[in-house]
């Protein structure tokens, strides 16, 4: 067994021929999913760290570790990365209807 955060209780487990993930008690085994491998995320877990179907993560791999990220947007970083290349020209959506004003 490798502790990966002893203060969350977050350790990996080798055990036959896959591996285990045990957090805040729970363990979760690799399935195959298509031609890749899913883990289940407990429904404790998402509703704590705010992730519910089609949100955005980032997985990011260190040695034998997988850890999984809610991924968060910070608007200024951004907007720095808004090149003459890849601007949105303007949009025409027509006439004004109803009682827009432009």
């Amino acid at each position: 067994m490798q502790v990966i955060d002893s203060q969350l209780n977050v350790y990996t487990i080798k055990r036959h021929s896959f591996w285990a993930v045990r957090f805040m008690g729970t363990i979760q085994h690799v399935s195959k999913w298509g031609s890749s491998l899913a883990v289940r995320i407990p429904k404790a877990i998402a509703e704590q760290c705010k992730i519910v179907e089609g949100s955005s993560v980032q997985l990011d791999a260190y040695s034998d570790r997988i850890v999984i990220r809610k991924r968060t947007y910070d608007l200024a970083t951004m907007v720095d990365q808004i090149t003459s290349d890849n601007i949105h020209h303007e949009q025409e959506f027509g006439a004004p209807l109803g009682k827009e004003s432009w």
